[in-house]
């Protein structure tokens, strides 16, 4: 064998033998998220969302765009040490984009703009940026902040989400 020959079966053996980068950072078309925020026995906040990815928007070497629709509830709880305050329980759905980046990044975009009302709670959900954490598990932090309604202005509270789903096999199991 000739060293050309030797280096021209190299190459194609290199350029054969990769995986592809782009199917690496996909992500399932149904996972759950939850965000929990808590500060001693004062402010609770949790968020149980279910996400359904509808369609595969952007698909480029370094990231993939999916655009679909989430549901859940939304729970935020400030009293004060004598036990008046505010407590508030919410069933939301609505649109979302995702985005999984090469470098493990994830973000959940919600369709919107921060409302004119200025209502910090809803606002602060509009973006959850975060990192993958495994095959089956992507998280960040983000912080609870007030609903800007009645008693509820102050008490921002830092927490964490977390996205997960079940990876499956190629039989299903």
């Amino acid at each position: 064998m000739t060293k050309s020959t030797l280096l021209a079966t190299a190459l194609l053996a290199l350029g054969c033998g990769g995986t592809d980068p782009v199917t690496e950072v996909s992500l399932p078309f149904r996972f759950d998220f939850t965000a929990t925020a808590t500060s001693g026995d004062t402010l609770d906040c949790r968020l149980a969302y279910e996400y359904r990815i509808d369609s595969e928007t952007v698909r480029t070497d370094d990231r993939v765009e999916y655009v679909g629709t989430y549901g859940g509830e939304a729970f935020r709880s400030h009293l004060q040490t004598d036990g008046s305050g505010e407590q508030f329980w919410a069933d939301v759905a609505g649109a979302f984009r995702a985005v999984r980046f090469a470098n493990d990044s994830v973000e959940l975009r919600y369709d919107g703009q921060p409302s004119d009302e200025h209502y910090r709670f809803w606002d602060a959900q509009l973006l959850f940026a975060g990192r993958m954490l495994g095959t089956s598990r992507a998280g960040g932090v983000w912080s609870c902040e007030p609903l800007d309604v009645r008693s509820d202005t102050t008490g921002i509270v830092a927490g964490t989400w977390e996205m997960s789903w079940t990876v499956t096999t190629a039989s299903g199991r």
